[in-house]
């Protein structure tokens, strides 16, 4: 890449007279003597037109027809209300307007938007940033991980949040704001498995959503022994399993085709052992393969092949022989 004469960067990429076409996930590096930086391209996705693009109303008057207006021009101290449109609010009276690419309504740019209701009363709704996407938006929590957030609006100091806002179930601290249309993040290692929805929160408390942008897995279990290896068909067992990526709410069953025995009082001890017991009484004899199955999205499982074999007891197979008196 070149500079002209006044340091300011072309946007097109060549390597000698050749174009080159840089796609998401690619990393760019500038290389200026002996200094260099790279720069890591996310996810290419298409955004809305607005970064504010749609307004929830929610009313005391059900099936009631409102109007909704909104200023000219961006922060009047006067408002002129000079735009508007008219909504019918549904049976719990709450109603939608959108202003989206396919709403067909143009706010203009920072637009304010002040609802009108029925008493006469403006009130200036919360605008919001936008969350386009988030790039992973998958991966396993057994070690931290970058992400991208890509939208519009971002402000330089926001707090990320995931699941819920009062209180978040997690509130992510290492953020970067590359530009008002990308943060960086690092979600740490060991952050809870679940599906969360994304806050971008900015300073101004315009608040980005995207819901159920994020799945973070537990990692897959591996099952290396279980402690003893076998019982009898007609006793429970208490049993010691080693592996590893053992995690807290972990599942312990044996699975001989249609055959399925769970394990109960499980105890995670630590991420390579885990105890429990095994209810034996009536079960089919022959080879069980031992599956330790993680929770959180996917259940990500492990299992030990024929790990564990059910024995019949051979007495219980003998004849009765009663001797006569004489």
């Amino acid at each position: 890449m070149v500079s002209d004469g006044n340091g300011d960067w072309g946007t097109d990429v060549f390597t000698g007279t050749q174009r080159v076409e840089i796609d998401d996930h690619d990393t760019v590096t500038v290389t200026a003597g002996t200094n260099s930086t790279g720069v890591f391209l996310p996810r290419i996705g298409i955004l809305p037109d607005a970064a504010h693009d749609w307004l929830q109303i929610l009313s005391e008057l059900p099936n009631t027809r409102l109007e909704v207006r909104w200023d000219s021009q961006p922060n009047m101290e006067n408002h002129d209300l000079a735009n508007g449109t008219e909504v019918t609010t549904g049976p719990q009276g709450d109603a939608r307007v959108d202003f989206g690419p396919l709403g067909g309504l143009a706010l203009g740019v920072h637009g304010n938007l002040y609802y009108y209701n029925a008493d006469g009363n403006c009130v200036e709704p919360w605008w919001r940033a936008m969350v386009g996407l988030v790039d992973p938006d998958e991966f396993v929590d057994d070690q931290a991980q970058r992400l991208y957030i890509i939208g519009e609006g971002f402000q330089r100091t926001p707090r990320i949040l995931l699941g819920t806002m009062w209180p978040p179930s997690v509130a992510i601290t290492d953020v970067t704001f590359l530009s008002p249309q990308l943060l960086q993040v690092m979600i740490p290692a060991g952050t809870p498995a679940g599906v969360y929805d994304l806050y971008a929160d900015n300073p101004d408390e315009r608040i980005g959503f995207l819901a159920q942008a994020l799945t973070i897995k537990n990692p897959t279990p591996t099952v290396t022994s279980v402690t003893p290896d076998h019982g009898y068909w007609d006793e429970a067992v208490n049993f010691i399993l080693q592996g590893g990526n053992f995690v807290t709410g972990a599942s312990v069953t044996l699975v001989q085709s249609i055959h399925v025995i769970t394990a109960t009082g499980i105890t995670v001890v630590s991420a390579t052992q885990i105890t429990g017991t095994l209810d034996l009484h009536g079960a089919a004899p022959g080879l069980y393969d031992v599956v330790v199955k993680n929770p959180g999205p996917g259940q990500p499982s492990g299992t030990l092949l024929d790990g564990f074999r059910v024995a019949p007891r051979w007495w219980l197979w003998l004849p009765l022989v009663m001797r006569k008196g004489s």
